[in-house]
């Protein structure tokens, strides 16, 4: 038994998972997946149009299907990011500290000083946001935030390097 009219219903549900996968990154983290998705949404479409409504449910449903898959394993590839990151923007808040106290045992300037604690402070407070962030499933902008801090922190350990006479620090990255 043939459908009778298209599956508009259950492609707009595809739609709005692809779209919601789109959202979580998932062409980015789940390329294959969400292509997939994507060309078996097309594929529904062009059925429609030969009137074969019975493969464009298939092809709806199963777009449906690969793009929600799409976007659980997008969520957990930026789960894995952030928890990375989180785990480097600590390593290097502990550096920092660390230089701080040789910088102050160097005799570093004051506002040297000052500058480094402030931004150990603000990398401190984005740690937490970022954690508070990644708790409520928004990864994106945790690893956005985490990013962000993460460069501060390399700022601030450079200018650190810089007044014990090192040319390049241990604890800065050139890429993570």
């Amino acid at each position: 038994m043939a459908c009778a009219n298209p599956p508009l219903k259950e492609m707009n549900q595809a739609q709005a998972a692809l779209e919601a996968a789109e959202a979580k990154g998932a062409a980015r983290h789940a390329g294959d997946e969400y292509s997939a998705a994507v060309e078996a949404l097309q594929r529904s479409r062009e059925a429609v149009t030969r009137r074969d409504y019975r493969l464009a449910l298939n092809d709806a449903l199963d777009s449906r299907e690969r793009a929600q898959n799409a976007a659980r394993l997008a969520s957990e590839a930026s789960q894995q990011e952030v928890e990375h990151l989180m785990t480097r923007v600590t390593s290097l808040i502990v550096a920092g500290y660390a230089r701080l106290s040789v910088a102050k045992l160097a005799n570093a300037s004051g506002s040297l000083l000052h500058q480094v604690t402030v931004a150990l402070t603000a990398v401190e407070a984005d740690l937490q946001e970022a954690g508070a962030l990644a708790e409520a499933g928004d990864y994106q902008t945790a690893q956005r935030l985490l990013n962000e801090a993460k460069s501060r922190m390399n700022l601030a350990l450079g200018s650190l390097g810089q007044t014990s006479g090192s040319t390049k620090s241990e604890d800065t990255e050139s890429a993570v």
